[in-house]
C-alpha cells in the first residue's frame, strides 16, 4: 500500500507542487540581503541528491552480496539433475540463474528507488522550507520589505507547511516503520550467524543495518531543524517589537498586529517521525 501510494504521489501530485515550491524559494532567496542563501541552498540540494544516488548504488551492491552470501540459486541444481541431457540441463540451469538474479535485482532496485525518492524528496523540501523561513526573517530584520509583505510571505509559509505535513509526511512516517523493521531484521540475522570469523554474511548485515538507519535518521534530523526554524519565526514579532529603530516609521498598530499574527499562528512539522 505504501509503495502504490508513494508512486502515485510522486508521479502525479508532487512534481507540480515541487516546481512551484522551488520557484518561490529561489525568488525569495535572490534578494540583496539573502544573496548568499541561494548558492548555499543549491549546494545542499545537490549534496542531498548525491547522497541519495550513493545510497541507491550501495543498496544494489548489498543486494548482490546478499545473493552470494545466502546462495539463493542452489535449488536450481536439484531441478537440473532431473533432466536427461547434460547440455540442456546446463543451459536451463544458467538461464534460470540469470533470470532469478536479474528479476531479484530489479525488484530490490524498484523498492529501494522508491524509498530513496521518498526520503530525498522529504529532506529536500524541508531544506527548501528552512531557507524560505530564513529569508523571511532576514528580510524582516533588515527591513528590505514592509510588514504587510512579510505577513503575506508568512501566510505562504504556513500554506507550504500545511501541504508538507500532509500526504508526504504520512508516507515518510509509514516508510520509517518499514526501515526500522528492516534494520531490526538485519540485526537479528546478523546475530544468528554462527561463524565467528568475519564473512560476507557479516558484511551484508552491517551494510543493511547502516543503510536503513541512515533512512531513519535523515528525516528526523530535517524535521527537528525545520521545527527549530518555525519556532524562530514565531518569535519574529517579538524581535521586531524589541527593535524600535528599525521600524520607527511604522505605526504601533501595525507592529501590534504583526506581533499578534506571528505569535498566534502555529508552525511546525506534524509527522510521526518526530
Amino acid at each position: 500500500i505504501v509503495y502504490v501510494w508513494g508512486a502515485y504521489l510522486f508521479l502525479y501530485l508532487q512534481p507540480e507542487y515541487l516546481s512551484s515550491l522551488i520557484e518561490r524559494v529561489f525568488l525569495s532567496c535572490s534578494g540583496a540581503s539573502t544573496s548568499g542563501y541561494l548558492k548555499t541552498l543549491i549546494r545542499k540540494l545537490q549534496a542531498i541528491l548525491l547522497c541519495g544516488c550513493i545510497w541507491l548504488l550501495l543498496t544494489v551492491a548489498t543486494s548482490i552480496m546478499r545473493m552470494f552470501s545466502l546462495r539463493l540459486l542452489d535449488p536450481l541444481t536439484t531441478i537440473s539433475t532431473l533432466l536427461p541431457n547434460a547440455n540442456i540441463t546446463r543451459f536451463i540451469h544458467d538461464v534460470g540463474r540469470y533470470f532469478l538474479v536479474s528479476s531479484s535485482l530489479f525488484g530490490f532496485f524498484a523498492f529501494d528507488a522508491l524509498y530513496a525518492t521518498v526520503v530525498v524528496n522529504y529532506v529536500s523540501q524541508s531544506e527548501l522550507i528552512i531557507y524560505f523561513l530564513r529569508s523571511i526573517m532576514v528580510k524582516t530584520r533588515v527591513k528590505s520589505q514592509q510588514l504587510n509583505e512579510v505577513i503575506k510571505d508568512i501566510f505562504h509559509a504556513s500554506d507550504i507547511l500545511q501541504v508538507f505535513n500532509g500526504q508526504l509526511s504520512y508516507i515518510v512516517s509509514l516508510s520509517m516503520f518499514i526501515f526500522i523493521s528492516d534494520a531490526v531484521s538485519s540485526f537479528v540475522n546478523l546475530n544468528s550467524l554462527r561463524d565467528n570469523k568475519f564473512s560476507l554474511g557479516y558484511a551484508v548485515g552491517i551494510c543493511n543495518i547502516s543503510q536503513w538507519l541512515f533512512l531513519v535518521i535523515s528525516p528526523i534530523i530535517q524535521a527537528a531543524r525545520l521545527t527549530k526554524e518555525c519556532q524562530k519565526l514565531r518569535l519574529l514579532g517579538l524581535e521586531v517589537s524589541a527593535r524600535p529603530f528599525t521600524y520607527k516609521d511604522t505605526p504601533q498598530e501595525t507592529l501590534d498586529s504583526f506581533l499578534q499574527y506571528t505569535t498566534s499562528t502555529k508552525y511546525g512539522v506534524s509527522t510521526q517521525c518526530t
